[in-house]
């Protein structure tokens, strides 16, 4: 099953992200014996599953200890939401319900914010470029510059026919979820064929080779479409982004996103990979191919409620994107209707999930491993059902992570995201985020 991996080959070397899909089996765990965060409702046993051998869920001293602050922001034992009263914002890690879950793989490193600290200082001093020297604090390490979004397409692709501009979508919601960050998109790289037969696209006239294959056979009988089978090596595109990277680091410019809607993979073994990063350049290529619900191979394994869509009959989502005039106080922000767009439900889905996977990788990409604290986007998964069902909100650990890369105010990152969660019809999310917003209103 497919999963996403944070390996670091050593300090002082670049941090390598591969989000790959191999296949190992889950082994057993000795029960924990300390005190850990839990929630008051009635335990149920809904698995047999146990975490891998080694891993421990933490203790609240331990959640106290890798927050590193009393500041109210990140208080993880806070009051249960006010529209939901018997639910806390920061639900504890769930234990593994399969014996694809990541936790039920792998005894998965903790990293506290001091630990962090000390890992993207090493990054920041290997590539000065990356900090925020005008910084008065020497211990903040704020980053500068733009996130680029770019995106890979392959020439007269029929696999996403209707042209839908995701990336416009996406660096909306990477601006809100790193708010502080402005962001741009880049002009689109295409994958052409040349008269061998090999998939190559060009940069500054230099020409790159990439590897492709037809999709492993663990695939090829589950996806309906067989015309969709071709993936291409994520190396070889990293390969030609680094090529590219090199002039538009020096453009304040912080990382970069390649976005694709082609399948791809890493090594011979894999059935198919999500993409492939190097976070110390802060460069990555993301594939949302398999985060399409028409395409998705898992969503009927795991979808017991079988909400896969009809094409015949698709729901349209009407987005209605607003921005601040800049006429009034900030407390009193008059908005204007900038963009209305009407999306099928089917690619608003393929959308949503793109934000989430992709906040979650530029997190890697600033050195922020994967959470064992809390239900958190920077949860390590398995397999694609496991993504889907994570939370899409930082935990306190993580969120003070990014804020001393931003130099974010979080309240007002709370007020971006609640702004684009109504936009986008985001029901759950708005409802998390404006009870937040009200707790710290009334606490700060």
């Amino acid at each position: 099953m497919s999963k996403r991996k944070v390996s670091r080959r050593s300090q002082k070397e670049k941090e390598i992200i591969e989000i790959s899909s191999e296949d190992e089996e889950a082994s057993s765990n000795e029960e924990e014996e300390e005190e850990i965060i839990t929630t008051n409702t009635k335990k149920k046993k809904t698995s047999t599953i146990s975490f891998a051998k080694g891993f421990k869920l933490p203790t609240k001293k331990e959640i106290k200890k890798a927050i590193h602050s009393n500041e109210i922001y990140y208080n993880f034992e806070m009051t249960r939401r006010n529209s939901l009263q018997n639910e806390l914002f920061y639900k504890p890690i769930p234990k593994p319900t399969s014996q694809d879950d990541w936790l039920a793989q792998y005894n998965e490193e903790r990293q506290s914010f001091e630990e962090w600290k000390e890992l993207r200082t090493l990054v920041c001093q290997e590539n000065e470029n990356l900090i925020d020297n005008d910084s008065s604090d020497n211990d903040n390490l704020k980053v500068t510059g733009d996130i680029s979004l770019i995106l890979i397409e392959l020439e007269d692709s029929n696999v996403n026919s209707e042209k839908v501009d995701y990336l416009k979508h996406l660096l909306r919601y990477v601006k809100s979820f790193y708010f502080g960050f402005n962001g741009n998109i880049l002009e689109k790289i295409t994958i052409k064929k040349d008269l061998n037969n090999n998939y190559y696209f060009t940069i500054n006239n230099k020409k790159f080779i990439i590897n492709s294959r037809i999709a492993h056979p663990y695939d090829l009988h589950k996806i309906k479409n067989k015309n969709t089978t071709l993936q291409f090596k994520a190396g070889d595109i990293l390969k030609g982004l680094n090529y590219f990277w090199k002039d538009k680091k020096k453009l304040n410019n912080t990382c970069l996103c390649a976005v694709t809607m082609e399948d791809l993979f890493i090594g011979k073994t894999d059935s198919f990979s999500c993409g492939l990063a190097q976070g110390g350049d802060h460069i990555g290529i993301f594939s949302f191919f398999r985060y399409k619900p028409l395409i998705n191979i898992y969503y009927n394994k795991y979808n017991k409620n079988n909400n896969t869509i009809n094409n015949d009959k698709e729901e349209m989502i009407q987005i209605e994107w607003k921005e601040d005039t800049g006429k009034k106080s900030d407390e009193n922000k008059e908005l204007i209707l900038v963009d209305r767009e009407e999306m099928t439900r089917n690619d608003f889905i393929t959308m949503e999930r793109g934000c989430k996977i992709l906040c979650h990788e530029i997190g890697h990409m600033f050195q922020i491993g994967h959470c064992i604290y809390f239900d958190c986007i920077m949860n390590g998964s398995g397999h694609l059902e496991e993504d889907y069902r994570q939370s899409i909100h930082l935990c306190p650990v993580d969120l003070r992570k990014l804020q001393t890369v931003t130099g974010c105010n979080i309240l007002e990152r709370y007020r971006s995201l609640l702004h684009f969660y109504k936009c986008y019809g985001m029901k759950e999310e708005e409802s998390w985020i404006e009870d937040m917003i009200e707790y710290l209103d009334e606490n700060l």
